[in-house]
């Protein structure tokens, strides 16, 4: 297990201090608590995240702080994990050879994957409540006090990553009230895992309450049935599709190998029932079909979430694969469910004497205790990712990882042939998701590079920048403002001025700057992150140049050396004499052509230079009462009667983030000709 580990680190490689999807809020939390020591909770998340808070400290007490830590302390809890999910399931099946190729189905999932290269609340969360799953495993075989203390003692480590951590210990009470006979130890059993769940959730929101750091986010029971009270029966119909259809997703790997089960025998009334439930889920499954997959984490053939302002308008968006591919994967997600159910209820019932079906149920229970807690616990998840109005897919792990477990112990016995394919399918699907993972790696250190780049190297301010949703989350420097669609709105995400985006190609208003690549290796992925400047503004350190040669009859424009408006097309534009080529511009008395420079930095430096035929020709860069400065005339050797008007000055305090035009001005009756502008700009290292 531990060089699977190694080698799918060494695949994807968790290197680069940026934040990914929600983790900078949670980030934010253990930052504050390892340099000043002060216990803080971000505003945007909805979930309890105390403990996974410590854990991360821990880590960064030691290291320091940044985001290549806090998720080297996720994938510790991954591996974990996967220990822990094999620890647990040998114990239930027959061969430990099956439990291994369970484990690797979880481990090949690509939204396990994604997860474990962040620091997201899903790892934390399956890491505590599968060891509480593993003591409470021990308490019914057992009944030894010790493994229901611990089991208990991660129980609340889990609701103290996420308040859903409570359907554990209830899963553990409702099959533990049915296996044992009621009595005072047993009541007292049954009753006090909920109950001290319950307290640690009540202690904790009292304690965030009294320290005035329980903000509106934070999820709570009642404002989920608030609100369901304005959906409708499609809204159902969809959320349940959308369930099954990742949970079948995970299920894939293993159902492929149970095809052959439908020939055993399974009692009439026990398929009538089946075909109840699977019926109905099947009919929900294929209402959503252009639903799956549901995005954020896994994007048609990709990985992410990638939030930038272009991919959420819904611009630049990877092709993928052909809609033939996931329809098959479509077709396999519905085998998939209707194969767990068919396990499900081909467990024995033995009915007694009486023939009461119930006590039939609760013989079985009795039997097998640990398998029934966990239908109650998947049916908990269930319910929960159903009337929660906020879903993302990357959600459903948790069920996925109860979902295999149950598999996991109904599949009884597999030959060595099997689980080999087995083995093999899975490692195709880690091998597979690996390389997704690493190409959204890849992506996001081309992305935070062109940050970095535009930041340090190029000194510009952050407020000037949309680096897109986790880069100007973690710097705030605005109010959030309302989503838009509108491509000339900034984006939502505490956006000042959008002078410079971040995007996967071209998009509206802006030219491309800089580009980064990322090379990806099989994802659907751009190769390259572009810097993307707003039109009007000149690229920094390019120069921007213009002959006068190329133009638009279309915007009627002058363009420059990046294809964008300059000037306008009108009577100054000439051929009757030029520099180089055939055009240049021409004006006559007291006539001027000006261009605006925008977004200046503080202690640049900007040098303008033209070509001028005649005497009275001026260049003038105009601060707007700030500053003004004149051209310096350079005679050109050639004798051709052209010079060369030059002027350079360095951006003061007063006119940084503002704006200078630079006129060409006549002064005089005769005529004057401007050809081969340049503009540019340098930092001061």
């Amino acid at each position: 297990m531990f060089g699977i580990w190694i080698l799918l680190i060494s695949i994807v490689n968790p290197m680069g201090d940026f934040p990914i999807n929600d983790d900078w809020a949670y980030g934010h939390n253990a930052k504050v608590l390892t340099i000043d020591g002060k216990v803080y909770f971000s505003f945007w998340p909805a979930m309890t995240l105390f403990a996974q808070t410590l854990w991360a400290t821990l880590f960064c007490k030691i290291f320091g702080f940044s985001f290549t830590v806090l998720r080297f302390a996720t994938l510790i809890l991954a591996f974990g994990t996967s220990l822990a999910f094999f620890a647990l399931l040998k114990r239930h099946v027959k061969k430990h050879s099956i439990a291994f190729m369970m484990t690797l189905i979880l481990m090949c999932n690509p939204l396990f994957v994604t997860q474990s290269f962040t620091f997201m609340t899903e790892i934390y969360y399956l890491f505590f409540g599968c060891m509480a799953l593993l003591f409470y495993s021990n308490y019914f075989k057992n009944e030894k006090l010790f493994h229901l203390i611990i089991a208990l003692l991660f129980s609340i480590i889990t609701i103290w990553v996420r308040q859903t951590g409570l359907i554990i210990p209830l899963g553990f009470a409702i099959a533990y009230l049915l296996k044992k006979k009621l009595n005072w130890r047993s009541l007292i059993v049954v009753v006090l895992p909920p109950l001290i769940g319950i307290l640690s959730l009540f202690i904790y929101k009292e304690w965030r309450l009294s320290t005035g750091t329980l903000m509106g986010s934070f999820s709570e029971f009642g404002a989920l049935i608030d609100g369901l009270k304005n959906v409708n029966l499609d809204y159902f119909i969809q959320r349940i599709g959308v369930l099954m259809h990742y949970a079948g997703f995970a299920l894939i790997p293993i159902s492929v190998l149970l095809i052959t089960r439908f020939r055993s025998k399974i009692r009439l009334l026990s398929w009538f029932t089946c075909l109840l439930v699977i019926v109905p889920l099947l009919y929900t499954m294929y209402m959503c079909w252009g639903i799956f997959p549901h995005g954020n984490v896994l994007n048609n053939f990709e990985i992410g979430p990638k939030l930038l302002k272009d991919q959420v308008i819904g611009e630049n968006i990877a092709l993928g694969l052909p809609v033939l591919f996931w329809n098959v994967f479509k077709v396999l997600n519905m085998l998939s469910v209707v194969i767990f159910f068919r396990g499900i209820f081909s467990v024995k019932i033995v009915h007694s004497k009486s023939g009461r079906q119930l006590l039939g149920l609760i013989d079985a229970v009795k039997k097998q205790p640990f398998l029934f807690m966990m239908f109650f616990i998947v049916a908990g998840q269930f319910i929960y990712l159903v009337i929660n109005p906020i879903f993302f897919d990357r959600y459903v792990i948790p069920m996925a990882f109860s979902f295999l477990m149950i598999t996991g112990i109904l599949i009884g016995n597999l030959s060595n042939r099997k689980i080999i394919f087995g083995l093999s399918i899975a490692s195709i699907f880690l091998v597979t998701s690996a390389l997704l993972v690493k190409d959204f790696m890849s992506w996001q250190r081309a992305r935070w590079t062109a940050l970095t780049y535009l930041t340090e190297d190029l000194q510009i301010a952050k407020t000037q920048i949309d680096g897109g949703f986790e880069f100007n989350a973690w710097f705030q420097v605005a109010n959030m403002a309302p989503p838009s669609k509108n491509k000339s709105d900034p984006s939502w995400w505490w956006v000042d001025q959008d002078n410079y985006l971040i995007a996967s190609g071209d998009f509206f208003g802006y030219h491309k700057f800089k580009a980064f690549g990322c090379d990806p290796w099989i994802s659907s992925n751009a190769d390259s992150v572009y810097i993307l400047e707003k039109r009007g503004m000149i690229p920094i350190k390019f120069p921007l140049l213009t002959d006068f040669e190329t133009y638009s009859q279309a915007s009627k424009t002058i363009l420059d050396s990046n294809n964008d408006a300059f000037w306008e097309l009108d009577g100054r534009h000439t051929n009757e004499l030029a520099k180089s080529g055939e055009y240049s511009v021409k004006l006559v008395k007291e006539d001027a052509y000006y261009y605006l420079l925008g977004s200046l930095v503080e202690r640049e430096v900007i040098e303008v230079s033209v070509w001028c035929n005649g005497r009275t020709g001026r260049l003038m860069v105009d601060g707007y009462g700030n500053d003004s400065f004149r051209n310096i005339e350079v005679k050109s050797k050639n004798n051709d009667c052209w010079s060369l008007l030059k002027t350079s000055f360095r951006v003061s305090k007063e006119l940084s983030g503002k704006q200078v035009a630079i006129y060409l001005s006549n002064t005089s009756t005769r005529v004057a000709y401007f050809d081969d502008i340049r503009i540019a700009r340098s930092t001061i290292e």
